[in-house]
């Protein structure tokens, strides 16, 4: 089942075309990642997704519904982001901001139960009684991507999931979200990192200058001549039978090689 459809998607802002012409589709229990370099318009697609930024041009359906005819709380009970800077600046504890993350759900849910798996579920049990403001980068951004699953909307979507996390976190929150995309959550995420995606996605999306310059599957799109012209700069994907393929950067060789 289609669960996002996004057609032919202009945005303009500050008179640049951010977006030309992106189109997608994310399905029922896959995890779609979009790559591509700074600037991109990967933030902004997430962003037009939710509404946030109105399109010049194009088509945004959820679950075959255009996104205009979704009311607020509607589209809160199917679409869920989860951003850092929805939850800085307030006074709130962890608990605080999972109850309401809820607030869109029908009241049939048990709240208590919700709460408590979700905080196993991303080892944050121990932060239930702090402060916001008192928690790091990291431990900020495990609440946040928290706070978007635990109301098990139809489609998440995470800018950036792994930042301020370190290895073993960015593996535990990779697998959880792969995990909930097979449970029927289906993800549309951006990353930065081409194996992260590789390793962890059915469907990856590369975005250059607001256009879509290939999409395909893993083994379709983490290819070198792909990857050199979406990064400008040339890169070797060697191809590991076990970890799956490493990529590097043949600038970053020539770093190491002279010092």
């Amino acid at each position: 089942m289609k669960v996002l459809e996004v057609k032919d998607l202009w945005v303009r802002l500050g008179g640049r075309d951010v977006l030309r012409g992106v189109t997608l589709e994310v399905y029922s229990s896959c995890v779609c990642t979009v790559i591509g370099p700074n600037g991109a318009g990967k933030t902004t697609l997430l962003r037009s997704i939710l509404g946030i930024v109105k399109p010049v041009r194009g088509v945004v359906k959820i679950l075959g519904k255009e996104l205009s005819r979704f009311s607020r709380v509607e589209l809160a009970r199917t679409v869920a982001m989860a951003a850092v800077e929805r939850v800085v600046g307030f006074n709130l504890t962890v608990l605080d901001v999972l109850e309401m993350s809820l607030y869109p759900v029908e009241t049939g849910i048990d709240r208590y139960s919700a709460i408590e798996a979700i905080a196993k579920e991303f080892g944050i049990e121990h932060l239930l009684n702090r402060k916001i403001s008192t928690l790091s980068a990291g431990e900020l951004q495990l609440v946040s991507i928290a706070s978007a699953f635990i109301r098990r909307p139809k489609l998440v979507l995470l800018d950036e999931p792994t930042t301020h996390l370190d290895p073993a976190h960015r593996v535990r929150v990779l697998e959880i979200i792969r995990r909930k995309a097979r449970e029927g959550i289906s993800v549309l995420m951006v990353l930065h990192d081409p194996r992260a995606a590789y390793m962890y996605s059915d469907y990856i999306v590369a975005l250059k200058s607001g256009r879509v310059v290939a999409a395909g599957k893993p083994s379709e799109v983490v290819k070198p001549n792909i990857l050199s012209e979406l990064y400008d700069t040339e890169i070797d994907v060697i191809e590991h039978p076990k970890y799956g393929p490493f990529i590097v950067s043949r600038s970053e060789q020539m770093v190491d090689l002279h010092g």
